[in-house]
């Protein structure tokens, strides 16, 4: 499978996993059943069951309508609108399995690509040296656009030599 690789200019935290590429017949058909534009499969699996429940009401309620002459056509709309949902819930799997692979493979190629590339730290969290009375709460963050936050990691970097960490 080929991985699209961002460059370093293009390589941001809120970057988000896009939609694995599909081509020809099943492009159209992921787009066509599934309006999928990003990897969004648990909302789209929800409007498909609610698609479905609305579709399976008109069946019941075009078995029981008054008017004589719109059974046949709101059954026929309902049945129809059952078989497009089945298709997309299929083609929905279908593409979330597909989706899983990719996010992997794309995940390694741009860890890789951030690993390559230079690029500012602006904040960062320092962890406690794990001991039994160190907790994840005890961990510190640092913003380095700040002056005061720079002088206190230096003094911290400063006091860790000192004691030989």
């Amino acid at each position: 499978m080929e991985v699209p690789r961002l460059g370093p200019d293009q390589l941001r935290p809120e970057l988000r996993i896009p939609l694995a590429p599909a081509r020809g017949a099943a492009a159209a058909l992921r787009a066509a059943l599934t309006w999928l534009v990003v990897p969004a499969f648990a909302e789209a699996r929800g409007v498909t069951v609610r698609a479905a429940a609305i579709a399976v009401s008109a069946v019941v309620v075009g078995r029981f309508a008054f008017v004589e002459g719109l059974r046949p056509w709101l059954l026929a709309a309902a049945v129809m609108a059952l078989a497009v949902l089945a298709a997309r819930a299929v083609v929905l799997s279908v593409a979330e399995r597909r989706q899983r692979r990719f996010q992997d493979a794309w995940l390694r190629s741009q860890t890789d690509a951030l690993r390559a590339a230079w690029f500012e730290v602006v904040r960062l969290t320092v962890l406690p040296v794990p001991s039994a009375a160190s907790t994840v709460w005890d961990a510190v963050g640092y913003d380095l656009t700040r002056p005061e936050d720079v002088r206190e990691l230096r003094l911290r970097g400063c006091c860790s030599i000192e004691q030989g960490r």
